[in-house]
């Protein structure tokens, strides 16, 4: 089997580059289509100081609508949108709560604020049901989940 997987990641490594830039230009579609602000939630963007291989987008609910957070990926979900919320850190895991570890509060808070978005570059009309989801609805619930 390692010979085999060797194989596999040789291949993998000669289409790398057409893999990031197809990546790119998805997240690319996202940041277009979140550039109107948005009060529930944000497109994760990278800092100056980072490179990214786009491999995973994300979206940040902001703090004041964390409670909507379950209601937004259910609501994705429904749409049949392939979407997860971020995964929980693993002190949450059951055997390891009893595990020493430090002070967790914001990896708590994040990952229950940040639902991961499809990344797929086969599935451009994802992009724009996620966006429609958070922009155009006028700042209002109401509208957002007629919308949805």
């Amino acid at each position: 089997m390692p010979s085999l997987n060797a194989s596999l990641g040789i291949s993998q490594l000669k289409k790398i580059k057409s893999q990031v830039l197809k990546k790119r230009r998805i997240y690319e579609n996202y940041k277009k289509l979140f550039i109107t602000q948005n009060k529930y939630f944000y497109l994760y963007n990278k800092k100056k100081n980072q490179k990214s291989n786009y491999w995973l987008q994300c979206i940040i609910i902001n703090k004041d609508y964390k409670k909507y957070s379950i209601n937004i990926f259910k609501k994705i979900k429904e749409k049949k949108v392939s979407a997860r919320m971020l995964w929980s850190p693993m002190s949450e895991i059951s055997y390891l709560k009893k595990c020493p570890r430090s002070n967790l509060k914001n990896s708590l808070d994040i990952c229950k604020r940040v639902i991961c978005i499809p990344s797929n570059w086969l599935m451009k009309h994802n992009v724009i049901i996620i966006a429609e989801i958070g922009v155009n609805h006028n700042g209002s619930i109401v509208i957002a989940k007629k919308l949805i």
